[in-house]
């Protein structure tokens, strides 16, 4: 039980992570004279992925918190906080890169 915890926690850091790469890409990147971050479409990307972020959070953590490892067997929590946050920080990874366009793709940005 606990090593699908440690990869939904993986998978947390790698969200956090990309959240942080688009939101300031977002906030320094130009078009059209006017920030990413003020057209709605990104506006959306970020806001969809800090929700997902900020609920897989807290999935974790309480799983955490109520995980006794003395007593296996019930995996209900510990599989789906697995399964939640591993669809969750790749929705969110994708959507890193497709506000970085083509730098998503790049090795110089950490979200390829």
């Amino acid at each position: 039980e606990l090593e699908r915890l440690v990869l939904a926690a993986m998978s947390l850091g790698i969200a956090r992570r990309s959240i942080e790469i688009m939101n300031k890409y977002a906030q320094e990147r130009v078009a059209f004279g006017k920030p990413l971050s003020s057209f709605g479409q990104i506006q959306r990307h970020i806001a969809d992925s800090y929700a997902e972020y900020a609920a897989g959070r807290a999935y974790v953590y309480n799983t955490a918190a109520h995980l006794d490892l003395d007593s296996a067997g019930n995996r209900v929590d510990s599989d789906g906080v697995k399964l939640y946050c591993a669809q969750m920080g790749k929705n969110v990874a994708d959507r890193a890169i497709q506000t970085l366009g083509g730098y998503g793709y790049c090795g110089e940005y950490q979200v390829e």
